[in-house]
């Protein structure tokens, strides 16, 4: 399970953030308030990661 992520703030669109960690992106679900206090894009960023694993996706959920 992925439990933190630490990387460049790639962009964020709708309720997502494209976070890069060396050169792979995770699309991580988060609050607007969460996504808000990201800062923009190409800014370092961290984010405690909940994973979700469902029978046919697995969600990443971030907080700060």
């Amino acid at each position: 399970m992925i439990g933190k992520l630490t990387g460049t703030l790639d962009s964020i669109a709708g309720d997502a953030a494209l976070i890069d960690v060396n050169g792979v992106g995770y699309v991580v679900h988060a609050a607007s308030r969460t996504l808000s206090r990201l800062g923009p894009a190409g800014a370092p960023g961290c984010l405690v990661i909940q994973t979700h694993v469902d029978e046919d996706v697995i969600n990443l959920y971030g907080f700060l």
